[in-house]
């Protein structure tokens, strides 16, 4: 066979599921064993086709396969063995770039052969120098990695990785392993070139040094890939967003007044218009009224359910929050020294409340309770009026009313009007454009207006497990208090008896790939499920009509009930002094509810949502994207924080397709004698 039928070799693929990598080796074994059929020939060596310059070219269209395999990002690691190991790597791709000019020039159609001594300095470089040669290099490779387990001494930091490289453990390792494999294709091939290279000078037989060569090769390949495949067996695969060096509006969003703090007088409570009760006694109430046009004129009416209210104190000062703010207050302390929230200056001016007596007996009181608010359509009332007041720093009390009643504030929680609340999640699908063979590559949650969206990235799958491009797949923004939409089935509102979320952690069976997600509702729970697709590994190609919905179904009434994960005087999560971790695990749901009363008066709805990307970090490199087989949602928090719900990708699993095969011969040359001449220059 002629060097010119050889290329037909790398356009023929191995009925076995191997990576790219490993699929290149395999196929340059048989390259590489017909070449050297042909330079141990004397018939083609005398043929007078250029025995050098036609060697050339076999090697170069060995490059254009190497070059079509998706190149790995550099990685600095915490790990003292791969920092090493990557020091010779280096060493070998320098070679490797200068060994590809050299022959890209030599197998250019019409260019002069470069001088003999050119190309035998060539060969002396990869093979002979001590220090600096390719063959030095990596045997130092091999004596670093027989010296430990490098993909597991590279996870040692492993939540490090995940946070600052954006690669899961499992990603980290296969491409790791490819990084080694493919340099390590590069060493050897330029090694066999340059014994072929002498053979082909008479510098003698170099059949046994390339035999020798290729079974020291076949012999490190295999430890390596038992070892990465061992390593990715136990990898996690998951893949989160870890706390970004400064909170913004652009790395997470609140939902907004589900369960608020809010202070109401007990006279208002109830139809009668007294004061006979005690704040605990209004565990489900509704607001009545005004009483006199007290505190309750300066502030924003809770037009649904009052719930849980209870008596801290008689009096207090009450700071209000801006006009644009989600909040209603910004502290308030009481007379008796307790505070809620972080008391400081107040720009609006604080407002003194003071409870009242009523008819000598009756005390109403000012309750601290809940507001749940899904009743009103608008709610855009009296604010500038009432803030008004509070800028003239009004004075509030509470009072008594026919001598024997004192009229108390209370402080409830307020689940406010759907129309002003952020609380809405969309139930629609997100889902990857499978009838052109696109997959999942990534994932958020967004909110756009007052509706949170599952918002995907995809791209698109050809052969052997590689992703093309990422491209962001946009939400469809819709407004559910202008009637878009049909509650239940295009969006969820979360409501005090309906406002838990399920935090799981879904994969794909073998054999499939992400290509969707989307919430939907089991009883009250807003629930996370994903689309799985079956895929055929070596082309690529989806089956669409085989596609299937994956969710975790248990409930609290289930055999085995699902977790509740809770929540201990969670103050806001941006406030954490340390970085936040997962805390949550799979089969385990939430609440949202409120921030704790005392460190921020009950103001805020936490969890708050991680709105950060998450992309495997290759996804975001035009080279191509990383394959996902699941996703899920969990919670990142600590003792007294509210944490944060957010999404997480799950990394394919590529532990099967990781298999150095063995050569298929080894070498036999019974031509000529195994004379070794020196290079002579």
């Amino acid at each position: 066979m002629r060097v010119a039928a050889l290329f037909a070799l790398f356009a023929v693929g191995l009925a076995t599921e191997l990576s790219p990598a490993d699929l290149v080796r395999q196929k340059f074994y048989d390259v590489e064993e017909e070449l050297w059929r042909n330079v141990t020939d004397p018939m083609w060596r005398d043929s007078g086709l250029g025995g050098d310059v036609e060697l050339t070219k076999a090697f170069y269209a060995l490059n254009e396969h190497i070059e079509l395999i998706p190149r790995p990002k550099r990685l600095t690691l915490n790990s003292w063995l791969w920092g090493k190991v990557s020091e010779k790597l280096q060493v070998v791709d320098g070679f490797y770039t200068n060994f590809i000019e050299f022959v890209r020039r030599q197998a250019a159609p019409g260019s002069v052969p470069a001088p003999v001594k050119e190309w035998l300095d060539m060969a002396e470089s990869v093979l002979m120098d001590p220090k600096t040669s390719v063959a030095q290099a990596v045997r130092k490779i091999h004596g670093y990695l027989e010296h430990g387990d490098i993909f597991r001494s590279a996870l040692q930091e492993e939540d490090s990785d995940v946070c600052d490289l954006q690669m899961s453990p499992h990603q980290l390792i296969y491409d790791m392993y490819n990084t080694i494999a493919l340099t390590e294709i590069k060493g050897y091939a330029m090694m066999q070139f340059s014994w072929m290279l002498l053979r082909i000078y008479g510098r003698g037989n170099f059949t046994q040094e390339a035999s020798l060569t290729r079974q020291r090769y076949a012999e490190r390949t295999g430890q390596t890939a038992t070892a990465a495949r061992a390593a990715l067996a136990s990898a996690k695969r998951d893949l989160y967003r870890c706390d970004p060096p400064v909170h913004t509006s652009a790395t997470y969003a609140e939902v907004t007044r589900l369960l608020q703090g809010y202070i109401e007088n007990e006279v208002d409570l109830n139809s009668d218009g007294t004061c006979k009760e005690n704040c605990a006694f209004y565990t489900l109430a509704e607001n009545h009224g005004c009483y006199k046009d007290q505190f309750c004129s300066q502030q924003s009416k809770c037009y649904g359910r009052v719930i849980d209210c209870q008596y801290v104190d008689s009096d207090m000062w009450v700071c209000p929050s801006g006009y644009n703010s989600k909040r209603r207050y910004e502290w308030i302390e009481y007379e008796n020294g307790r505070t809620l929230g972080r008391v400081g200056s107040c720009r609006l001016g604080s407002t003194k409340v003071d409870s009242w007596w009523r008819w000598l007996f009756w005390h109403c009181s000012y309750c601290m309770c809940l507001c749940d608010d899904a009743t009103r359509s608008d709610r855009y009332f009296s604010l500038r009026e009432a803030l008004a007041d509070i800028n003239n720093n009004k004075l509030v009390d509470s009072w008594w009313r026919w001598t024997l009643t004192h009229c108390s504030y209370c402080f409830c929680l307020c689940e406010d009007d759907a129309s002003v609340a952020e609380r809405f999640f969309s139930l629609r699908e997100a889902v990857a454009d499978i009838e052109s063979n696109k997959v999942m590559t990534g994932m958020r949650l967004v909110k756009l207006g007052k509706v949170f969206h599952i918002q995907i990235y995809q791209g698109k799958l050809v052969e052997r497990g590689f992703v093309e491009s990422s491209e962001e797949v946009l939400a469809q923004a819709f407004d559910p208090t202008l009637g878009d939409g049909v509650e239940g089935r295009d969006y969820h509102t979360l409501s005090y008896e309906s406002r838990a979320i399920d935090l799981d952690e879904l994969d794909s069976p073998s054999g499939h790939v992400l290509t969707g997600a989307r919430f939907r509702m089991i009883g009250a729970h807003l629930h996370f499920e994903i689309r799985s697709t079956p895929f055929n590994y070596t082309t690529g190609k989806l089956s669409p009509e085989k596609s299937q919905w994956i969710s975790n179904d248990n409930t609290e009434g289930s055999h085995t009930p699902r977790k509740r994960l809770e929540l201990y005087k969670p103050d806001l999560p941006t406030r954490a002094h340390t970085p936040l971790r997962i805390d949550s695990q799979h089969d385990q749901y939430i609440e949202f509810t409120h921030s704790d009363f005392d460190a921020d008066a009950a103001q805020s709805t936490v969890p708050f949502v991680d709105i950060q990307p998450v992309v495997p970090s290759k996804a975001l490199n035009t080279k191509g994207a990383t394959l996902l087989s699941g996703a899920g949602l969990y919670h990142r928090g600590a003792k007294g924080s509210g944490g944060f719900i957010g999404p997480k990708v799950i990394t394919y699993d590529y532990s099967k397709h990781v298999k150095a095969e063995p050569p298929p011969t080894e070498f036999a040359d019974e031509s000529e004698t195994t004379e070794f001449v020196p290079i002579v220059n």
